[in-house]
């Protein structure tokens, strides 16, 4: 079958016997598709602008070094989410822009860049968590973790980092850990993010997509298979059915 048309993607694949490949979508009479095929083939491209480093599967990497990822001058490590329902998805070992791991709830170097919502690229591969990652791999930290030194001793080493106003000020430091999400419900109050602190342990929060706070960034979580095509997720992540509870909706305008 002749295709309409022909895209590559950034997802890229090794086939058996190592040849290298990278996933394309293809367009033709019986349909839409999605598969590999060597790396050698000239496709056209479609550039889509992205937040937060949209999530993709990249190479398979050398497996001594396959928890080292390079980024911007930066050298991080990977750790797996022990919650149980996070399914042991990968993440950064600290926030996005910070030179260590965190060891006090005064370490600054762990702190990371302070991003305005939508601002942060993570390196390719990760992107910033969904709501959904959120209550999936932090439901356990409403019982284990819930004050800002317990977040911190955990395998995530979360800083009370807080957040920057729009005015340039910084507030919450050392009292609040603020990790951005990807959600955008365009509500009044503004984007969602998480928040740790000592009087009321774990919660989801909305601020102005103005003020900045760090961003943790987390692996794509599967490849999608042979002849499938991408669907959008149009899973509520704030229903009950995830396991938080009813979370309150809030009006939009």
């Amino acid at each position: 079958t002749v295709s309409l048309a022909a895209l590559w993607t950034r997802n890229a694949s090794v086939s058996t016997g190592g040849v290298q490949q990278a996933k394309y979508l293809s367009i033709d009479r019986t349909g839409v598709s999605y598969n590999s095929l060597d790396r050698a083939y000239g496709f056209s491209v479609r550039c889509i602008q992205t937040k937060f480093g949209v999530p993709a599967t990249n190479d398979p990497v050398d497996p001594s070094t396959q928890d080292i990822i390079m980024f911007k001058g930066e050298e991080y490590k990977t750790i797996i989410s022990s919650s149980p329902t996070g399914r042991g998805r990968i993440w950064l070992d600290r926030n996005l822009g910070a030179t260590k791991v965190a060891t006090s709830k005064t370490d600054t170097a762990a702190y990371g860049t302070y991003y305005g919502f939508g601002e942060a690229v993570c390196p390719l591969g990760f992107g910033a968590p969904s709501l959904k990652d959120l209550l999936d791999n932090f439901r356990i930290i409403d019982n284990d973790i819930t004050n800002t030194a317990l977040a911190l001793s955990s395998v995530f080493k979360f800083s009370p980092a807080g957040k920057e106003k729009q005015n340039g000020d910084r507030v919450e430091v050392g009292e609040q850990v603020r990790l951005w999400s990807k959600q955008d419900d365009h509500s009044f109050l503004g984007p969602w993010n998480l928040r740790i602190r000592d009087d009321f342990g774990v919660e989801l929060f909305e601020d102005s997509r103005n003020e900045k706070m760090p961003v943790r960034c987390v692996k794509d979580l599967k490849e999608l298979p042979e002849g499938k095509i991408p669907e959008l997720e149009t899973e509520d992540p704030l229903d009950p059915g995830f396991g938080v509870g009813p979370l309150p909706k809030i009006p939009k305008d």
